[in-house]
């Protein structure tokens, strides 16, 4: 019966956010927040010098798990359209941190 009563009753969000943030209130939302924003008019892309030799660089080494992890990143972003497939020949590099906890990515 404690545990009952201590039990927290969801509170609607009108009641959580200031009124003036709630306009805003549909960029918090779960599916609104895996949308990336419509191409606007401002949208640009970068040129590039025709025939321009490419940098070369190492790659970094992934562990299986890794490249598993990387895979699965890159998969729900692209889902999400965080990202899209690049067009350039230049690439940015991909590498892991450590969290404290455990160990884990």
């Amino acid at each position: 019966m404690l545990a009952h009563s201590q039990e927290e009753k969801k509170k609607p969000i009108e009641e959580l956010v200031p009124e003036y943030l709630l306009e805003y209130k549909r960029q918090f939302e779960k599916h609104a927040s895996e949308q990336f924003s419509e191409s606007q008019s401002y949208n640009h892309a970068i040129e590039l010098i025709p025939r321009t030799d490419t940098l070369n660089c190492k790659v970094y080494p992934l562990s299986p798990i890794e490249q598993k992890l990387q895979e699965e990143f890159l998969s729900d972003n692209l889902r999400k359209k965080y990202i899209r497939p690049s067009k350039s020949p230049m690439a940015s590099p991909f590498f892991f941190v450590l969290k404290k906890e455990k160990g884990a990515f």
